[in-house]
């Protein structure tokens, strides 16, 4: 098993980050494996987001959550270049990629860990499978257990993502953060998203991410890197723990998005 199958296999949260027309873009995801290909399965609820990634012409999976991986895992970030499998009637997801996803992401059980639930939620199950054709893996240092006090910053440069596992710190200004790499040296100079996220572990019921979009300024061996902060996020850890009706009602808006991003998949087909 080679590094990026083993980091990949052994995973369970991860970061994704792109740049596409807007700039350098980040977020969390649940990486699989499609034979020995990094894949994610998007589901139609997600359809834009899943096209915005394969149109980039580089995306880069970065792993550092070390909590419910498994003895294969190791720390690391794999960059190459991504492409879009629409897997229309689930079949394919269904067949090499669901029982992965109910195994890594717990709360995909409540749709699909069963026969009849899987025909009752039929359109879990079609998805927009963005795969990743990996150019380079790097190791990086894990993030600590709490999940909080790290943050991956992901940097365009020359048109080209550098990703770093970070600590941040209020700057001299609440428009500023102090940026330290984890693992040592210097940090590059360009646009950055500084993104977090954490999850309630091992359930997974809960799970935030939030983003700092701005500009790096770069470090050398005499100054620090410091983000000037165009976009803050409004909240910053995880959410309050949802009711029941909350949760009844997430799932129902889910389903709803789902249906609607399916239909609209058919209709650009039709």
């Amino acid at each position: 098993m080679d590094s990026v199958t083993r980091t990949v296999h052994g995973s369970s949260l991860a970061d994704v980050a792109w740049i596409d027309d807007d700039g350098v873009q980040a977020g969390g995801a649940v990486v699989l494996l499609w034979g020995e290909t990094p894949a994610i399965a998007f589901s139609y609820a997600y359809a834009d987001l899943a096209r915005s990634i394969a149109a980039a012409s580089q995306a880069t999976f970065a792993f550092t959550e070390t909590r419910s991986t498994s003895s294969t895992f190791a720390p690391g970030s794999i960059t190459g270049r991504p492409s879009l499998v629409e897997d229309h009637d689930g079949g394919i997801f269904t067949e090499e990629l669901l029982e992965q996803e109910l195994r890594r992401h717990p709360p995909a059980r409540v749709f699909a860990d069963s026969v009849l639930l899987r025909r009752e939620h039929w359109w879990y199950l079609p998805r927009l499978i963005v795969t990743l054709d990996v150019e380079a893996f790097r190791p990086l240092p894990p993030r600590t257990p709490s999940g909080t006090t790290e943050y991956l910053l992901a940097v365009a440069v020359d048109g080209r993502l550098e990703t770093h596992l970070v600590r941040a710190a209020e700057g001299d200004s609440s428009r500023s953060l102090l940026l330290e790499p984890v693992a040592g040296g210097t940090l590059p100079r360009g646009q950055a998203v500084l993104t977090g996220q954490d999850a309630s572990f091992p359930d997974r019921q809960q799970w935030s991410t939030w983003q700092y979009r701005g500009f790096c300024t770069g470090s050398s061996a005499e100054a620090g890197a410091v983000l000037e902060v165009a976009e803050s996020p409004e909240t910053t850890g995880l959410e309050p723990v949802p009711s029941v009706w909350q949760r009844m009602r997430r799932q129902q808006k889910f389903g709803k998005a789902c249906r609607k991003g399916i239909a609209e998949a058919e209709h650009r087909l039709a």
